[in-house]
């Protein structure tokens, strides 16, 4: 019975296509990879949605939490901005892991009132297609929910003898496809 449901199944993708047999197999086949994203988007590609929106949909469905040696090797500088009321985060990252593309990155910004009291943690997420690469690529989070009033304003803790200050900023996330 098996053999027959195989057979049916090959016969299926060689005579007429079958899109949900060949969405499966790319499922199993290619998770976690650019190559089952670049397939998911040849399967689902049609005039109805931009391309744009085909390709985060299969981002989004093929990519991996990665590890935190992998988040390692993702570094930057970034800082709290804000621009027509709205508050991001934002800076210039570089993937160093050669064997990812970084699809997502979560990170988590700590402001203090003053040097010596604990900071309240913020966090921000990116989303983007970050090749591997030492040169670096521009980021701006999405919006950063109940900011302090002066987000974009206040100096790096180091930079400044008195309170409030941003202390620093860390991955706590990284999500992307293996090569």
């Amino acid at each position: 019975m098996k053999a027959k449901i195989a057979a049916v199944s090959i016969l299926c993708v060689a005579v007429s296509g079958c899109k949900p047999i060949k969405e499966a197999i790319n499922d199993t086949l290619n998770d976690g990879t650019v190559e089952g994203v670049s397939q998911c988007v040849e399967l689902t590609s049609n005039e109805l949605l931009s391309t744009d929106t085909v390709r985060n949909s299969c981002v989004a469905r093929f990519e991996k939490e990665l590890s935190h040696s992998t988040g390692e090797k993702v570094t930057g500088s970034a800082a709290p901005r804000s621009q027509s009321g709205t508050s991001f985060f934002s800076g210039t990252v570089s993937n160093g892991a050669a064997e990812y593309v970084v699809t997502e990155f979560t990170m988590e910004v700590e402001f203090r009132e003053d040097k010596e009291t604990e900071g309240k943690k913020y966090t921000a997420v990116i989303d983007g297609w970050f090749e591997p690469s030492e040169s670096m690529h521009e980021f701006k989070s999405h919006e950063v929910l109940n900011p302090p009033e002066n987000w974009g304003e206040v100096p790096f803790c180091r930079n400044t003898e008195e309170g409030p200050c941003w202390d620093g900023w860390w991955l706590i996330s990284l999500k992307g496809l293996k090569l």
